[in-house]
């Protein structure tokens, strides 16, 4: 009898632990993404959610710069927990590549999906996705499952809109690194060029610049799990026969 009895509590507590993550705020996950804050500003960083091009990889100091991909439209680098992969979104399919290079693959269709936000730091399985709905803007992949759904949003709970911004803009933190991006412009003839780079900031030392577009777009920052590399997204200027 007293064996049934532990087993009923034991299912008990397994239910509603169950129902407790499944009743669990959609800020309530954001705030364990890496790279968000628990106190965002408001508007930090710019939207940037119709930018795309290729993804590049280089080390924190800026150097051993290369391309991973080709052919243009990709956005929204995130790197895996373990560091050995890069997920981005082309279109609104989510794809995964090798952070040694490689051909992309292709993980899931999420409808709407405008950027990726990233991974939960208790969860390597979960992508949390910006979405495309006003009326659910947030949802979750399911990397082993393959499959996506939207999450239960509430906007007004307090901080909903600091939220949202911040997960819209591109600036990171990663406990004493930070990610940001700076305009940047030069005179080119009659006309002025203007553009942006990625730049990395150490504790309150001054931000150095690691990607080197030079009169390309770079965006869309991502700093890997061990701190060593920064994924970003460089898209070629209007007219130079950008993809």
């Amino acid at each position: 009898m007293k064996r049934v009895v532990a087993l009923l509590l034991a299912a008990g507590s397994l239910i509603a632990g169950t129902a407790f993550a499944a009743e669990e705020s959609w800020i309530a996950r954001l705030l364990r993404v890496t790279g968000l804050t628990a106190s965002p500003a408001r508007m930090r960083g710019s939207a940037n959610d119709d930018v795309s091009g290729d993804l590049w990889l280089v080390d924190v100091d800026g150097t051993h710069a290369r391309a991973l991909t080709s052919g243009g439209r990709f956005r929204s680098p995130v790197f895996s927990p373990d560091g050995a992969s890069l997920f981005v979104l082309r279109n609104d399919v989510l794809l995964k590549i090798p952070v040694g290079g490689g051909q992309p693959s292709q993980v899931v269709v999420v409808p709407g999906a405008t950027k990726i936000i990233g991974f939960q730091r208790d969860n390597a399985d979960e992508l949390l996705m910006l979405l495309d709905n006003a009326a659910a803007p947030i949802g979750v992949v399911s990397l082993s499952r393959k499959a996506s759904r939207p999450l239960a949003f509430d906007g007004t709970v307090d901080g909903a809109d600091d939220m949202l911004a911040q997960i819209r803009g591109e600036t990171r933190t990663y406990g004493r690194v930070r990610l940001l991006v700076r305009n940047q412009s030069r005179r080119a003839s009659a006309r002025i060029i203007e553009w942006t780079e990625v730049y990395v900031q150490h504790d309150e030392g001054a931000p150095h610049q690691v990607s080197s577009g030079n009169g390309s777009q770079c965006r869309q920052p991502a700093l890997s799990s061990d701190g060593a590399s920064v994924a970003y997204i460089q898209q070629l200027p209007a007219g130079s026969g950008a993809r």
